[in-house]
């Protein structure tokens, strides 16, 4: 999936400059959870190239 966010960002002209940060709406701390119901916000701070 993070594969799809790289395409795009390359795909408009960007690139990445820093390191991503991560937001679990829902994750790995919800124990017994299954991981396919997981939302992971990911940021990453782009410029222009």
């Amino acid at each position: 999936m993070i594969e799809k966010l790289h395409k795009f960002i390359k795909d408009k002209g960007y690139k990445i400059t820093g390191p991503h940060e991560e937001e679990y709406i829902r994750g790995p701390e919800l124990i017994f959870r299954s991981p396919k119901n997981y939302m992971t916000i990911i940021r990453y701070e782009v410029r222009k190239k």
